[in-house]
């Protein structure tokens, strides 16, 4: 993305964190209020060590070394309650996490708040199927780095947009499947549908999943669908700090 401080990739951010197991990682989250940001579970808690992730540092906008947006401090993380009860390693369900700030996120340049956020809704199978679907999202793949690539080219600091229809097998009550391509780094991704508006001010973009893994069975890639069940927890987490 050339402009990532424009709508909606300035609600999209580049999640940096410690895993429980030590290792360093990467994820995508988005910002659904102004100071909530919605995940994919696995980014923030690990059920099989019974443990949170650590050490987050949350990259609105990110664009290579430019960070268009101040951040502050982390109040709480969390996961979707059947997540962090998940015995099964093979159960990708409910794999939602949020992330909440203590302050609302700030234009760097103005030190104005940023007003944006994305919005979500759960569509029937109808209003879904042969519809197109964006996913935008931080890459940690080092294959995404051009030929003897400067510092500022580093995995996990580009954001990549793709997009493709969501086909008659592509739904069920948990999950939504596309053909966009995502790399790791991109769990966590908003899987959203554009509207265009008359003016650029009136374009709108809904979450409608959470990318979360690639499904080989279906030879998709796959996210958390935004059901009714989904969308009141994510109403109650906005419900904490906004």
């Amino acid at each position: 993305m050339s402009d990532t401080s424009r709508y909606p990739y300035c609600t999209v951010c580049a999640l940096h964190f410690l895993g429980a197991d030590g290792k360093r990682r990467v994820g995508t989250g988005t910002l659904i209020g102004r100071r909530t940001i919605l995940t994919a579970g696995h980014n923030v808690y690990v059920p099989e060590l019974r443990r949170f992730n650590s050490d987050f540092q949350v990259l609105v906008g990110l664009n290579f070394s430019a960070q268009p947006f101040t951040v502050s401090q982390i109040h709480a993380i969390d996961a979707d309650p059947a997540w962090k009860a998940r015995r099964d390693q093979l159960d990708r369900s409910h794999d939602l996490g949020v992330i909440l700030l203590q302050d609302q996120v700030a234009d760097l340049s103005t030190n104005q708040p940023l007003e944006a956020a994305m919005g979500f809704n759960n569509y029937s199978d109808a209003d879904l199927i042969n519809e197109r679907v964006d996913i935008a999202g931080y890459p940690a793949d080092a294959s995404q780095l051009p030929p003897n690539a400067g510092p500022e080219w580093q995995p996990g600091t580009s954001m990549w947009r793709s997009f493709s229809q969501v086909p008659a097998n592509g739904l069920d009550a948990s999950f939504l499947s596309y053909v966009a391509d995502t790399q790791g780094g991109q769990s966590g991704s908003p899987v959203f549908r554009y509207f265009r508006g008359a003016t650029a001010a009136d374009d709108r973009s809904i979450l409608v999943g959470v990318h979360t893994h690639y499904a080989p069975a279906l030879k998709m890639n796959r996210a958390t669908r935004i059901n009714p069940e989904v969308r009141a927890l994510l109403i109650q987490w906005l419900g904490v700090v906004g």
